[in-house]
């Protein structure tokens, strides 16, 4: 009746074993087969919610809001659709991630921190929100992929208007200094441009007839991480190439003459940016290299974020085994505890205070403990586990891209706090939702 179709439900409890293909392609095509008009409205509440998820927390946030309300609203006829999620261990990971962060404010001493930090992990419910959906998962990466060239094109019109302005940024009326679009936070914003970078490669990889397209978004996409200046996601994205750049070589997915072009390209976009973003790539690795030496000779300068996060990361480790030893190892501090840790060091003028750490793995280890830890390396090898698991059954480009960009998301990690910010915490549930949504889809059709 209505916008619903009246088709035979499939039997959805209990949840289907992963090789009975025919129940688990059933429930997974179910929702949209019942309610097709829905269907299309929801997948366009989802390409709403990827094109502002690089843009800025406000425009993510809303659209979040709307496509979860949405997904409530289409629960009735979606249901069955999400009751094959029970059977993938990667959607446990990160559920259960989620729930024992949460969990671990009742034992915490700073509700309102940790308050803060929960309304970030809200984005574990990605999966269950976009998985009616997750068939139209190329929208979701075209739209993506625009609203970080969105945040791209501004960044370059800071850079040329800073010309005309006496160095100034346009948007703030400031000196410019390492522009991030709309976004306020640097490192947020050069995680969003280099997963574009790694999604390019592979778009450049495996659809030949948009190579150029793919060219022009690659390098726009890598001026906006080099201008942003962020040097944890410039190792991640270092990294992650290399191990792109070796899986697509060993296949031979690239030719050696199509492997130098781009690199070069590559190259070349970098060396230019460096000139006209002011302090040079290499310059920012010598003062790292010497405030680390100075740091380990007991210096802490107000100037030097090199120092914080040193001290902030040994400070935090310090605490992790606080009285009750047994008790804070095991379960943690609780979410949001490290503004209870004091940071202040004698004849230094760093703040006592500091919201977090700047270390995804030291911060979870002192608020969560051994078991928080435990689950998110647990989620982290999960997804990285399911990626290589469909790679070497179908020998895709898209799977060592995926790879690719856990390895970008894990080595930036660990000089951010990424889990406390739900756009970069989304970045990595969304990896993750695709990886689960492949695992079903190809069990369900091997058979």
């Amino acid at each position: 009746m209505g916008f619903y179709i009246d088709i035979p439900k499939p039997k959805a409890w209990p949840p289907p074993l992963l090789g009975d293909s025919q129940r688990v392609r059933a429930l997974l095509e179910y929702g949209a087969k019942r309610d097709p008009v829905g269907d299309k409205i929801h997948t366009a509440f989802a390409c709403l919610f990827m094109f502002a998820l690089p843009i800025s927390t406000y425009s993510a946030s809303l659209s979040m809001w709307v496509v979860c309300a949405y997904s409530l609203i289409r629960l009735p006829s979606t249901w069955r659709t999400v009751v094959p999620l029970l059977r993938s261990s990667v959607f446990w990971s990160i559920l259960v991630w989620g729930a024992w962060s949460l969990l671990s404010m009742i034992w915490t001493s700073e509700l309102d921190m940790a308050q803060g930090h929960a309304r970030s992990i809200r984005m574990v419910a990605i999966p269950i929100v976009l998985i009616p959906v997750a068939r139209r998962w190329p929208l979701f990466i075209i739209f993506l992929l625009l609203g970080v060239a969105l945040q791209n094109l501004t960044q370059l019109s800071e850079v040329v208007g800073s010309w005309f302005m006496n160095g100034h940024d346009w948007k703030t009326g400031s000196p410019l200094f390492r522009p991030a679009g709309w976004d306020k936070h640097q490192g947020n914003a050069a995680m969003f441009m280099g997963f574009a970078v790694i999604i390019w490669l592979g778009i450049y990889i495996s659809k030949k007839s948009i190579a150029r397209w793919a060219v022009a978004g690659l390098l726009l996409a890598l001026f906006g991480t080099v201008i942003a200046k962020s040097m944890a996601v410039g190792l991640g994205l270092f990294i992650a190439l290399i191990m792109l750049f070796w899986w697509v070589l060993s296949r031979k997915h690239l030719s050696r003459k199509q492997f130098i072009t781009i690199l070069s390209t590559m190259l070349l976009c970098v060396f230019v940016v460096g000139i006209f973003g002011g302090e040079s790539i290499q310059s920012r690795l010598q003062v790292t290299f010497e405030d680390s030496q100075k740091y380990s000779e007991g210096t802490v300068s107000e100037n030097s974020s090199t120092q914080y996060r040193l001290h902030w990361w040994r400070t935090t480790l310090d605490h992790v085994f606080d009285e009750p030893v047994i008790l804070h190892a095991l379960v943690g501090h609780g979410l949001g505890n490290t503004r209870a840790i004091d940071f202040s060091k004698e004849g230094s003028t760093i703040s006592p205070v500091a919201g977090h750490p700047h270390n995804t793995f030291i911060q979870i280890l002192y608020e969560g403990g051994i078991v928080g830890l435990a689950i998110f390396l647990w989620m982290l090898l999960k997804i990285f586990g399911g990626v290589k698991q469909v790679s070497n059954k179908l020998g895709s480009v898209a799977y060592p891209v995926c790879a690719s960009l856990v390895v970008l998301w894990s080595v930036a990690a660990f000089f951010e706090s990424s889990q406390n910010s739900g756009r970069p915490l989304a970045l990595l549930v969304l990896v993750g939702t695709f990886v689960l949504f492949y695992n079903l889809t190809m069990q369900a059709t091997s058979e």
